[in-house]
């Protein structure tokens, strides 16, 4: 039997672990901020007709130059591309990715030379934070009067279910409710999972309690009602400590450049490679693409592409039925902190300096601001509803379903 006990023990570790990583889960996913690079770049698909493209003198230039090739780019898609750091003088630069794309469906229809100009952006960030207290009880609790009492608190209630798996051996139940209540301007979340397991000669069960406070600092009037709600709830007294987490936010991300720094840039690259002969394009065409984009005007659904039904420069979104094309219904985005990961590791890449060598156009200004207040600004998205509730469903399947297995292993020997 002592071994059981202890393998008991255990599992009862176990259950708790998973239960305080999804809580822990749970909060950070809520303020997790997600951005798109597409908001910071500007992309062009070299599709009209009188633009030609020597894909060796392609490949020979962008080698010389010093671009690095990738298997990734910067949208997510896994194909061929080629990735440097565009100098901007005075140690500061832009990224500029070269690729083929194609404006149809079809995986095997043609391919035009797309470039995109990606700029660096700064996020501002806040402090924010959250208090939460966690209780294990060897013992379960009515779940109908864990209910009750959270209604007799003013709780609304968002989840209020049991579970019984079937099975010949072993009856295990998995009963929560979880209770969310706004009080002085403070979201208070209350949740109350109780297992029980049954056989005709064993019975065990487990009452697993998680408070979360979303604000950095709990008043003692506010620690008094739930320890007096708690103690209720359970039959005993229960004392509240509460442990504080902060971390940092972003809540807004912008351009470090403004729009005209990246059409500079997109020029100088079109002249570049108009001169190493590795493209055609007459000046005319590259006028029409710089009155015609702007930042944003990248990814897949917003880059710019030639109509020719239309004469001009759209956003393949406006036009993609004449490519027989189609649109993306998610575009890719990424946790600020990892967007920022991704970067850093572009930054080993050397930096490249092509106007050194050639003769620089009078158009060609290539003045640097730092970070404008009138730089095209993103709003970062958030992803709190379907994501938070997806995540919490998975992490508390999970950590059910471990503690379920668990058991009845042991309630089996």
């Amino acid at each position: 039997m002592g071994r059981w006990v202890r393998v008991e023990a255990l599992a009862s570790l176990i259950i708790v672990a998973i239960a305080l990583s999804y809580v822990h889960l749970l909060a950070m996913i809520e303020d997790e901020e997600w951005i798109s690079f597409n908001d910071y770049a500007i992309e062009v698909v070299l599709n009209k007709p009188s633009v030609s493209v020597d894909r060796n003198a392609l490949e020979n230039t962008l080698r010389n130059l010093g671009f690095r090739e990738v298997s990734e780019d910067f949208e997510g898609f896994v194909r061929q591309a080629w990735i440097a750091r565009w100098n901007l003088g005075g140690g500061d630069w832009v990224y500029v990715q070269i690729e083929f794309q194609r404006l149809s469906c079809e995986e095997r229809s043609k391919t035009y030379l797309a470039i995109r100009i990606q700029d660096k952006f700064v996020c501002r960030e806040k402090k924010e934070g959250y208090e939460s207290f966690t209780v294990e009880l060897n013992k379960t609790i009515s779940i109908k009067r864990a209910y009750e009492v959270l209604r007799k608190y003013d709780f609304q209630i968002l989840k209020y279910l049991c579970r019984r798996p079937s099975t010949t051996k072993v009856n295990v139940t998995d009963c929560i409710v979880r209770g969310l209540r706004n009080i002085n301007g403070v979201d208070v979340e209350v949740q109350i999972i109780v297992l029980t397991t049954t056989t005709n000669d064993y019975s065990y069960g487990d009452t697993m309690i998680w408070v979360v406070v979303h604000n950095t600092s709990v008043s003692k009037e506010l620690t008094r009602l739930l320890e007096e709600m708690l103690s209720q709830l359970v039959g005993e007294r229960i004392e509240v400590s509460f442990t504080l987490h902060v971390y940092q936010v972003p809540v807004s991300c912008k351009a470090v450049h403004s729009e005209e720094v990246l059409k500079n840039v997109l020029r100088q690259v079109l002249i570049t490679l108009n001169k190493s002969r590795a493209i055609v394009i007459d000046a005319k065409t590259v006028e029409e693409i710089l009155d015609s984009i702007h930042i944003g005007y990248a990814g897949w659904n917003d880059r710019l592409v030639y109509s020719s039904k239309r004469n001009g420069w759209y956003r393949y979104g406006e036009v993609f039925t004449e490519f027989n094309g189609c649109l993306i219904k998610t575009v890719e985005t990424l946790p600020v902190e990892d967007a920022e990961k991704m970067l850093a590791k572009l930054d080993a890449l050397p930096l490249v300096s092509p106007l050194s060598s050639i003769e620089k156009s009078t158009n060609t200004r290539t003045t640097i601001s730092t970070v404008h207040e009138s730089s095209s600004s993103a709003s970062v998205s958030k992803h709190r509803g379907y994501l938070n509730a997806y995540m919490a469903l998975l992490a508390l399947g999970l950590a059910v379903a471990v503690a379920i297995a668990v058991r009845m292993i042991v309630a089996g020997k």
